[in-house]
Formats: structure tokens, sequence, C-alpha cells
């Protein structure tokens, strides 16, 4: 697959090169033949046609950088996991299992959680033909695991199948409530709940791909950046792979944007980062913003 991959890259470099060449060698060819009165560059066919292949090699390079910002995937060095961003709404990926963060009381209430959450929108998206039943004796059935009061632990995971069997949903406990009952959680906690996740390998997810939200930085409190929790998920992952306790639950982690969040993002400079991370994966030291 890779020996595929590089040898496409190469006969597209190839095709616009070769294009490239053609279009300034028929563009100085037609300044050449009006310096000396053979014809005019404006009125040209043959003029006019050398531009064509400069043209569409431009727009195939344009077309090309806009996809790789928007989604585009980097191969960890020596191995065969891959980390991916990808601009979408994470209910719209169907092709392996998305992450949800939740509190640590497992709470469903819609009337409770945030409307512009993922697992509010989750609860709506299902709601008029199903209910909610399905997540909350799902949510009920692992907060019996725990004593009544006791908190669920942070980086706690389970795993429920939307009610059209169309989706999974890894939910993730990466927050609290405060003394006012307001959602609350720290980089921490969030790092702390992503390494115990990314170590894991009691759980399963579609085709081993995992797409994860930019987690904790819409309702559940976390007072950094989404440009520096992006960074943090995509450093933690490959760091877990530089580790002998390697997860074999997730082969590939996509980390998805919502197109609401790209005022707050700078697509490039996480690409490089990433790139950076995966390229000097085994001599990375701990990441500092």
């Amino acid at each position: 697959m890779t020996f595929i991959r590089e040898l496409w890259k190469a006969v597209g470099r190839g095709l616009y090169s070769i294009g490239a060449a053609y279009s300034i060698f028929n563009i100085v060819k037609a300044l050449l033949d009006a310096s000396m009165g053979r014809n005019n560059p404006v009125k040209s066919f043959e003029a006019w046609m050398a531009y064509v292949p400069f043209a569409l090699g431009f727009i195939w390079y344009v077309l090309k950088l806009c996809f790789n910002m928007f989604f585009k995937k980097h191969g960890i060095s020596d191995s065969r996991k891959t980390v991916g961003v990808r601009v979408s709404d994470i209910l719209k990926c169907k092709r392996g299992t998305i992450l949800v963060g939740m509190n640590d009381t497992l709470c469903c209430d819609m009337s409770v959680i945030g409307d512009n959450s993922i697992q509010y929108q989750l609860l709506k998206k299902y709601r008029k033909k199903y209910g909610t039943e399905w997540m909350e004796s799902a949510c009920e059935k692992e907060r019996r695991k725990f004593k009544e009061g006791e908190h669920v632990p942070m980086g706690y995971t389970f795993t429920v199948k939307t009610p059209d069997n169309n989706m999974d949903i890894l939910f993730m406990v990466v927050a609290t409530f405060d003394g006012n009952n307001m959602p609350e959680s720290s980089e921490q906690d969030v790092r702390n709940a992503l390494k115990k996740l990314f170590a894991a390998s009691d759980f399963r997810c579609v085709k081993n791909t995992l797409y994860m939200p930019v987690i904790g930085t819409g309702r559940l409190g976390l007072p950094i950046s989404k440009q520096k929790t992006a960074e943090n998920i995509a450093f933690d992952f490959i760091k877990s792979d530089c580790s002998t306790n390697k997860s074999k639950a997730i082969y590939e982690l996509i980390i998805t944007i919502h197109p609401a969040s790209l005022k707050d993002i700078n697509l490039y400079k996480l690409h490089e980062k990433i790139k950076h991370f995966a390229q000097y994966c085994n001599d990375c030291p701990e990441y500092k913003a």
C-alpha cells in the first residue's frame, strides 16, 4: 500500500513537472514569435494552449493542498499506525468508532448536559425515532458497577452501539462537576485519560479506527485552547506507540475538527506538529507548547 501511495505521488509530481515545462516552453516560443512579428500571442491559439497545462497543474496543486489540509494522514515512524486530521461533523463518521467525552456521574439528562455537546447532539439525533432509553440504560448499567454516590474515575471508558447499529460510541470520563454544579476538567486529567486509553487493549474499535473530537474543549470545561488540545491528542497517541505498552485496539486515530472550530485551530501548524512528532517518535522529548 505504501509503495502504491509513493508511486502515485511520483506520477503526480512527474506530470506536473512535464506540464509546467511544456507551458514554459510554449510561452517563451509564443513571445519569441511575437517579437519577430510572426503572430500575436493574445490572438494565437497556440499561445493560449500553452497556458492550459500550467493552469491545470496549478488547479491540481491547489486542490491537493486543500485536500491535504482538511483530510490528511501521517504515518508514525517504524509503525503501522497513523494519525489523521479531518474537518467534519464527527457524527457523520461511520467507518470506525467515535469517542465522546462524559462527566463522572455519567449523566444523560438533556436538560443538564450542554446543548452544543456531542453527547447532546447524539441524543437529539436519535430521540425522535428511538428515544433516549438506549443511552440512559447503558449509562445506568455502568453506574451500577460503582457504589451509590461514588464518582466514576477519570479515564473510565465503555462502548455503546447506536440504536440503528450504524455507529459505535466509546464514552470516556474526562470531567467532573464543581461546587456550582458546572462541568470542569484540567489538561492533566484529559492527558492522563488519553494515555490510559491509548495503552488499553480491552476494547475494540471498528476497523481499528477511532475518530476523536478536540475532546473537553466544548461543554466539559477544559481550560486550554483547541489548538493545544489537538496537538496533545496527537502527541500522546504517537508517544504511546513508542512505549512498550502499545494498544492493539487503535491503529488509526482521526482527530476530527468541526468546521465551526476552524476559527480556533491553525490546520497548517497542527499538521506540521503531527509530522514532526511522527517523524521523530522514538526520540521525541515530552512535548512543551
